[in-house]
């Protein structure tokens, strides 16, 4: 924080964005998923310590290379825990197909809800899709409040295991969600 003005720098990764490596619509393997929720989430954890919520969290905003593996980027909507906004939103408040329920309703969030968004964005990883895909924003955002998320047909052991973390992370509910990522584990 400078002054009154607080400043976010990143280093420059080289890799892909996870939702290139996700656009042939192949699921990763179970063990990449597993990689993909270990070091995305201590990064979330990271974040909520420090007092900040992404509120973005999609495939575009996730990096990868070999050196640094999963990375975290665009603080773009990101918030203070105090509710105080960090940086400009362009009017823009995330996107549906990876929001949780609390945020398409224009609730309060918490770090909670950048789980559920992690847990959206492996459920696309584990299966090759998103659990919620409509015509149109307002049609996704209701099934993520209302729809029960669908049951991925899964044929490994290591898979339906990943599921059960997963299903978690998708809680409807905010507080039946893990409260950090080391509660997942």
């Amino acid at each position: 924080q400078a002054g009154r003005v607080s400043v976010f720098t990143m280093k420059y990764v080289r890799g892909v964005s996870l939702a290139e490596t996700l656009e042939s619509g192949r699921a990763l393997p179970t063990d990449e998923v597993e990689r993909l929720l270990l070091q995305v989430g201590d990064a979330l954890d990271h974040a909520h310590r420090h007092g900040v919520v992404h509120r973005d969290l999609k495939p575009d905003n996730i990096m990868t290379d070999a050196q640094a593996g999963y990375v975290v980027m665009d603080f773009g909507i990101a918030k203070s825990v105090g509710g105080e906004q960090l940086t400009q939103t362009g009017g823009s408040i995330g996107t549906p197909k990876y929001m949780s329920p609390e945020q398409g309703q224009g609730l309060e969030v918490d770090g909670r809800s950048d789980y559920y968004s992690l847990g959206v964005v492996a459920y696309h990883a584990l299966t090759g899709r998103p659990p919620f895909e409509r015509n149109d924003p307002l049609s996704t955002l209701y099934a993520h409040v209302h729809d029960p998320v669908p049951h991925p047909d899964l044929d490994s052991d290591e898979g339906r295991r990943l599921w059960g973390a997963i299903r978690l992370l998708l809680s409807k509910g905010p507080d039946d969600r893990p409260p950090d990522a080391a509660s997942r584990r």
